[in-house]
């Protein structure tokens, strides 16, 4: 709340909330698409092919999970085969100050999108009704401890690792490359944009990856709505920072209080499955 209250004043005057960090396009092409557009069309499979709810396995989680790192992990593998990023490329501190300073500002980030992110879901929730997250449902239903640390390695360290490097860094940095890098010229050696591209145009790969990250949670009922704020959040970290580490933290800290702040509900006095 503090931060949200430091914050909103300057969004309401126009103020500059992050310094803008200028770099080179991303060396990777449409190769950079592939893990958000696959992650896109199974949720929006999965939202189309619903069916009634499954018992869930905290093995089986764990095991989902080491295969969507398996699969990053060979995308990346690919992508520095072919392209041989290098390390600003790949968004990471160059130094231990640095990285220092960007797991603190992704903390700040993370706790900052709880208010808006979390009181969004509480309104859409009292509109259309509960989440439909299987994970949620699984907790709420078993009150396991062993799915509910499944639950947490999936969401504090499988989905911020898959997501931001999939939405964030491959996918928006190379909508970036795309359609903001030809309208201004960062050169090698360059301080600075010789020229700012438009509004507009700085938004459009924030507000794309933003909505396919939306609708790879299409399965989850109300979610995505309250989805989309944080992602544009974590699009904007990213792309006033080109680091990816900061929105890692962030979406890793959102994703372990909400998780912790049902389980705690859930073993509270009186809450029935």
């Amino acid at each position: 709340m503090a931060l949200n209250a430091m914050v909103w004043p300057k969004v309401a005057r126009g103020d500059a909330i992050l310094p803008h960090a200028p770099r080179s396009p991303v060396p990777w092409g449409s190769l950079g698409a592939l893990l958000a557009v696959c992650g896109t069309a199974l949720g929006i499979g999965a939202a189309f092919g619903r069916s009634a709810p499954t018992e869930l396995e905290a093995l089986d989680l764990f095991g989902a999970g080491v295969m969507e790192l398996v699969m990053l992990a060979a995308v990346v593998g690919v992508v520095m085969l072919k392209h041989r990023p290098t390390y600003a490329d790949w968004g990471l501190p160059a130094a231990r100050d640095e990285a220092l300073a960007d797991i603190l500002l992704g903390l700040a980030v993370g706790c900052f999108a709880l208010v808006p992110v979390m009181g969004l879901q509480v309104m859409m929730v009292q509109l259309f009704g509960e989440s439909e997250h299987p994970l949620l449902q699984g907790l709420v239903r078993d009150h396991d401890p062993l799915l509910f640390v499944a639950a947490l390695f999936l969401a504090a360290i499988v989905a911020p690792l898959f997501e931001e490097f999939a939405y964030r860094l491959l996918f928006q940095g190379w909508l970036e490359k795309e359609l903001v890098q030809p309208v201004i010229d960062v050169s090698v050696g360059a301080e600075a944009p010789l020229e700012s591209p438009p509004a507009g145009v700085q938004w459009t790969p924030i507000a794309v990856s933003s909505i396919a990250f939306a609708l790879a949670h299409a399965a989850h009922g109300v979610d995505p709505i309250a989805l989309l704020p944080l992602a544009v959040l974590l699009g904007y970290v990213y792309q006033r920072t080109h680091r990816i580490l900061p929105t890692i933290v962030a979406h890793a800290a959102f994703n372990s209080f909400s998780l912790a702040a049902l389980w705690v509900q859930l073993q509270g006095v009186g809450i029935e499955p």
